[in-house]
């Protein structure tokens, strides 16, 4: 193997102008994760039972979009519920249910924190009364996290005051 004094004379200045170094990952901005139509990561098997759950692991921290299908089987109560949380956006407005039989989409948008677990969650419900007891089960698709990564100033954000 031969080197050219051209490569080695490179090499050289990008390790000293801090090019491809550890420390070099540490400076300038941040990353973030902004809401937008960038497909990143889906779950798009069908299931159904009476409790589903479909989860997500996402890098920075941010807001994602969070898109899916949803139907009840039309049978005992007939309604189920879906709810989309994660670590800091447990109580938002991503909650839904519906009767229908046929798929309903949802979107929405949902803060996350560096390494956060997206959970969409699926449930049925089940009666006693009137007689006889009765159950529906939810089936969820197509499960899907939009977002796009932007360089961030690093600042914080007041959550509640």
């Amino acid at each position: 193997m031969t080197f050219r004094p051209s490569a080695i004379l490179l090499a050289l200045s990008l390790t000293a102008a801090g090019v491809g170094t550890a420390a070099q990952a540490l400076e300038g901005p941040g990353r973030a994760l902004v809401a937008s139509n960038v497909l990143k990561l889906s779950a798009d098997t069908q299931r159904s039972g009476f409790l589903i759950f479909k989860e997500f692991i996402v890098p920075y921290a941010g807001v994602v979009r969070v898109r899916y299908q949803y139907k009840s089987d039309g049978s005992g109560p007939q309604t189920v519920s879906l709810g989309i949380t994660s670590a800091i956006d447990f109580n938002n407005t991503c909650g839904t249910s519906t009767s229908a039989t046929t798929f309903q989409s949802g979107t929405c948008d949902l803060k996350v924190v560096a390494g956060d677990r997206v959970r969409l969650q699926a449930q049925g419900q089940m009666t006693f009364f009137p007689d006889p007891p009765g159950q529906s089960t939810p089936t969820v698709r197509n499960v899907r996290l939009f977002w796009n990564v932007v360089n961030s100033p690093g600042t914080g954000s007041v959550l509640q005051d």
